[in-house]
Formats: C-alpha cells, structure tokens, sequence
C-alpha cells in the first residue's frame, strides 16, 4: 500500500490483468494467479491509535482491490516485534473489514481509468524489456533485468537492486516516478509523473530530493520535517 486509494486499488487491479497476459502469451496455462496486498509498508506511528487508522485504512482498500491475500501489520510496528496477541487483533480487524464490505467494488472514475492507463504502459514495457534481453526467458530475464537495473526498487537494502529510481509523493499521496535510473518508464507516462510532482512543488513550495524523500517516508508518523 502507498497511501492513495485510486493508485492502490488499480495498482493490484492492473498487476493482475497484465500477469495473466503475460503467462497466456508464454503458454503458462495452469496456473491459478494469485495477488498479495501489503498494509502500509513506511514509518508507522508511535501512537497506537493513528497506527490502527493506517491499518483499518489498509484493510479498506486491501479488500476494495479484491487482493487474494492481504499482509496485515500491527499497532506495534513502530516499537518492536508485536506480540501474538496484538498481531491477531490487527487480522481481526482487517477481517471484519472484508466482511462489512462484503464484496463492494469501487466502479472505475476518470481518476483510476488514467491510473490504469499509466500503469499498465509502465508494467508493459518493463516486462518487454525484461523478456527482450533473455529471449523471452522470464527467468533468466528477471536476473539480468536486476542487474542492469531495468527492474529496480527505491530504498531496496538488497545488493542486487540498482537504487537508482528515485519516487516521490505527489499531492494526493500517489507514488510518482521522479527519476526513472535505467528503468524503461515510457516517456509518455514519466510526462505524467513529472506533471504530479510539480503540482505538489508549487503548491508546497518545495523541491524535489532528500528533504520532499523523507516527507514522503514519515507521511503517516505526525512527524514534520519542513
């Protein structure tokens, strides 16, 4: 989860779709697709009722994109390891979530049907590129894809991830492309990414880089670092 509902519930929509055509274009016929949805991932808060929140609110939207699977995080998770007892409160919660929701479906806006569009470019070309330079092996793709930073994860502590895509937040709370390192982000969407990050700029009067990164990361702790 990043934190914006629209990018979210496409983000898991889009991941599905475009995996499937993939494994159909490959002719991986059996095989039953599967998608895992992760509560917030960045700094939680200390104060364990704002950490409930992020945690209720990543179960509302775990369960609006109809994830197979989602990864519950727990109102300790900026103190320590959690205890069995306040684990299985956080999977209560988001279960009775799922359950109130019942199988309710946001319809498509405007919004998420550019959302969409934008990322599936992005995924697509990636995985072209990806297949490209292992003829069509996605295995042997995906190793070298790392290690020429086609595939790349910012604040990765990996030693096979590049690092060298750079994200930031844009005013809504999406993720955004600043600087795409060697990933073959089509120039179509870094256009749009671009545009996201400099509405946040102007109105908040502040420059893409470290200081707009470590907003980004302690968005949801109360923590102002301006």
């Amino acid at each position: 989860m990043g934190g914006n509902l629209t990018q979210d519930i496409v983000a898991i929509k889009v991941l599905e779709e475009v995996c499937q055509e993939y494994l159909d274009m490959l002719g991986y016929k059996d095989i039953k697709l599967t998608t895992y949805f992760h509560q917030y991932m960045g700094a939680f808060p200390k104060d364990e009722e704002k950490a409930f929140a992020l945690i209720t609110f990543g179960a509302t939207v775990g369960a609006l994109s109809r994830a197979t699977v989602i990864i519950t995080k727990t109102t300790h998770e900026a103190h320590g390891i959690p205890t069995a007892q306040i684990n299985a409160q956080s999977c209560k919660a988001t279960k009775n979530i799922i359950n109130m929701l019942n199988g309710e479906k946001i319809e498509g806006t405007d919004k998420m049907k550019q959302e969409e569009m934008m990322l599936r470019k992005a995924t697509k070309a990636i995985l072209d590129s990806t297949l490209e330079i292992s003829n069509g092996d996605a295995a042997i793709g995906t190793v070298r894809a790392f290690k020429v930073g086609i595939i790349d994860m910012p604040f990765s502590p990996s030693n096979y991830n590049k690092n060298l895509l750079l994200s930031h937040k844009d005013l809504r709370g999406a993720i955004r492309i600043a600087d795409p390192g060697n990933v073959p982000i089509p120039k179509e969407v870094m256009g749009y990414e671009t545009k996201k990050i400099k509405e946040r700029t102007e109105k908040q009067k502040i420059e893409p880089g470290y200081k707009m990164l470590l907003e980004d990361i302690l968005a949801f702790t109360g923590s102002n670092y301006r």
